[in-house]
Formats: structure tokens, sequence, C-alpha cells
């Protein structure tokens, strides 16, 4: 029969992932703030694609002036996956993005620069 599917298609997919996430904020007395972050995960992906164990890990920085309203946001990640079998990476990907705001808050003019690049596999 013309245009016919087949057979049924049978699909599984299994994904575990947890992780810590953190950040501080240090703080000036004139209300500067640069508040570094940091995240790192595990996740298990088994099924009809991609399979393994891998690490996620990520890092990011941002900095705020209040009185010249300039924010600037830093951040990179990362995914590395490990094969079942041998030990060796077989997928990685890293991305960075960042971001430049300024907002004086005295009137509705908002400029805002978003970079996100990102490379790997």
């Amino acid at each position: 029969m013309a245009g016919s599917l087949g057979d049924a298609v049978d699909a599984s997919t299994i994904r575990l992932r947890t992780g810590l996430e953190g950040s501080w904020d240090v703080q000036s007395a004139e209300g500067t703030a640069v508040v570094p972050t940091f995240s790192a995960a595990l996740h298990y992906d088994a099924g009809d694609a991609e399979t393994g164990l891998g690490v996620e890990p990520g890092y990011g920085l941002t900095y705020t002036s209040p009185g010249s309203g300039i924010s600037l946001s830093a951040a990179i990640r990362g995914l590395l996956s490990r094969q079942k079998e041998g030990g060796s990476i077989a997928f990685q990907e890293w991305g960075v993005s960042g971001s430049i705001r300024y907002d004086r808050g005295d009137n509705d003019l908002v400029l805002t620069i978003t970079i996100s690049p990102a490379w790997g596999a």
C-alpha cells in the first residue's frame, strides 16, 4: 500500500541526571556586586540513541554596578560523555555565553547585547 508506514516503531529512552549548582554574592558598600557561579552534574543516557555516562561542568561570573547601570555576565558550560565500553570520550560539547546590559533606571532606555556561541561535536 503506497504511503504506508509499514512496521510499527518501537523506541525506549532512559535519562537520569543529578547535579549541584551554587553561587555566592560578593558585594561592596556601594552596591557593586560580583557573583561567581558553578554547576556540576552527572547524567546517564540509555536507549536507542546516545548512551553512556556523562559529566556536565559549568562556571559563570556576573558583575553588577547599580550606580553606573552596567551589568556584565559570562558563562561557560560543557558536556563530556563517556562510552559504555572502553572508557574513551565519545561526545564532547562546549558552549560560552555572555551579556552586557546598560540600564540607568531614570528613563526607558535599556541597551542589551547578548553573545552565545557554542562549539563541539
